[in-house]
């Protein structure tokens, strides 16, 4: 019975990566010719036919069939050299929120009375209106003085080369996981050359923020789990029950859809695993929550960077990303911002943000909300470039920011990897469900689930998936063994016919 309900997740993930895959490919959209998209959706069909058709092919077979360790070496040491060219050779200067941040630890590291010194009115008290970046203000703040301690200044390359390290050691992380999750080297290899040919990853090895500050913490609360679940002996399985608990508080505290992990994996400990293990990582996790909420509240004030006072009076309600979320394609928007920005007091932001999130709602009607969940489904999903062109559309122009930012190849290779993915998700939820066979890879199926159902309801953007980018390419290594599967079972049939007909 347990079996059937967590598979469950299964069906409900199908459905809602069905119509993931009907608005990628069948929707209206500016940026690319529908014919295009249709196109693509032939050629990927294509490509994966292709890849499982002729896999024994030897120069493919040597591919799917290589040591997953060597593999990943050889992968790792690939992207390393291109992250460093592209670090290097960029320059690279924090855009958007990592812009301010950067200013305001900066004005924190040279004792700077105003925090705030260099910002524009609307970013003043921004470490108390978005208290999700206190972790991050005060690990790169610990950074830049190290910094300075050693060097005497701060270079332009010190964030961008630990961007580089936590990819790295993210990749590392990620070939950890596949061998809890995949018996079979062939889909371990499939995952790791995915983290390779991934275009974005190699734009954000540039980006020091939260998106890629969490990702190690957030595959590293995973594979403790799944290590917990395989587990024999007491005493390992508590410290990795502790290991997933503190990775899953920490990274919630620098990202905050690193608590879905939690979730996922509490529903799924709850269902395959038995009670006192579940009973221990809801425990530990609890508490590790509020050892890390409490010590990081008390840091923050106690280096005066905020107080009770301006907590008060600055910060923006939960609320705020839900009546955001409700407008249009569901994305950040200068009106919705000003609006709260515009009340003093959290309690009378939160008031004014739920009036405005029941008058929308009534003002869409139930035909008109499915209709903007299909805008948010879109402006997440679609494209492929995760915002990364964003990162180098205002740089000095040069060969490497021209490419991320205006080039038609770019853009290509990361809408074909992005329908790649999609279909081969999807292709994972459909065989998981028709197998009813809930494995660890159903687990990281629940985790990509969470999120997808979190951000119809927050605030969206196609940025904020991007620290779960390594789950999803086992889920998609995964769904390549499903369309092996059914590529498999339509040649048998197709045989058994040809005999008939003959016959």
């Amino acid at each position: 019975m347990k079996e059937k309900i967590l598979n469950l997740g299964n069906l409900f993930g199908a459905i809602c990566f069905s119509i993931v895959a009907i608005v990628f490919f069948f929707s209206v959209n500016k940026t690319y010719p529908f014919i295009a998209q249709i196109a693509a959706l032939v050629a990927v069909f294509a490509l994966c036919t292709f890849l499982c058709a002729f896999r024994n092919k030897k120069h493919l077979k040597k591919l799917f069939d290589a040591e997953p360790r060597k593999l990943y070496i050889a992968c790792a040491l690939i992207m390393l050299a291109v992250q460093l060219v592209l670090v290097i050779g960029i320059n690279f200067m924090p855009r958007t929120d990592a812009s301010h941040l950067d200013k305001i630890c900066r004005n924190f590291v040279e004792g700077n009375d105003d925090l705030y010194y260099g910002l524009d009115i609307f970013h003043y008290n921004y470490l108390e209106r978005y208290s999700n970046q206190w972790g991050i203000f005060l690990l790169q703040s610990l950074i830049y003085k190290i910094s300075v301690f050693l060097t005497g200044g701060i270079s332009i390359n010190l964030l961008p080369l630990i961007t580089v390290f936590l990819m790295q050691l993210s990749y590392f992380i990620l070939y950890k996981i596949t061998g809890l999750v995949f018996q079979s080297q062939k889909r371990r290899n499939v995952c790791i050359a995915m983290m390779t040919l991934c275009p974005v990853l190699y734009v954000y090895s540039c980006v020091f923020y939260t998106d890629t500050l969490s990702m190690p913490i957030l595959l590293g609360a995973v594979y403790f789990a799944l290590c917990a679940v395989k587990s024999t002996g007491k005493r390992s399985t508590a410290l990795y029950i502790l290991g997933a608990a503190l990775c899953t508080s920490v990274g919630y505290y620098i990202k905050g859809n690193v608590g879905i992990i939690a979730v996922a994996l509490f529903i799924y400990f709850a269902f395959k695993i038995n009670y006192k293990r579940v009973l221990a990582l809801v425990v530990a996790t609890a508490v590790s929550f509020v050892l890390v909420g409490n010590a990081l509240t008390s840091t923050m004030k106690a280096v005066g960077a905020v107080n009770d006072e301006s907590i008060e009076k600055y910060s923006f309600p939960m609320v705020h990303w839900v009546m955001m979320g409700l407008n249009g394609r569901g994305g950040y928007n200068d009106e919705d911002f000003l609006y709260t920005f515009g009340i003093d007091g959290v309690e009378e932001k939160k008031e004014a943000d739920i009036l405005r999130i029941k008058e929308r709602i009534e003002e869409y009607g139930f035909g008109g909300f499915l209709a903007h969940l299909g805008k948010k489904i879109q402006y997440t999903w679609y494209g492929g470039t995760y915002q990364s062109t964003v990162q180098f559309a205002f740089a000095e122009q040069d060969l490497f920011t021209d490419f991320f930012s205006k080039s038609y190849v770019y853009f290509t290779w990361c809408f074909l990897f992005q329908a790649t993915m999609i279909l081969l998700m999807l292709f994972s939820f459909i065989g998981g469900f028709i197998r009813k066979k809930t494995d660890r890879i159903s687990a990281i199926r629940l985790m990509q689930l969470g999120l997808f159902l979190f951000l119809l309801i927050w605030e969206t953007r196609s940025r904020y998936m991007l620290n779960m980018l390594p789950l999803y390419f086992i889920i998609a290594s995964d769904g390549a063994a499903r369309f092996k599967e059914f590529l498999g079972i339509i040649s048998k049939k197709r045989t058994k016919l040809v005999k008939t007909v003959a016959q």
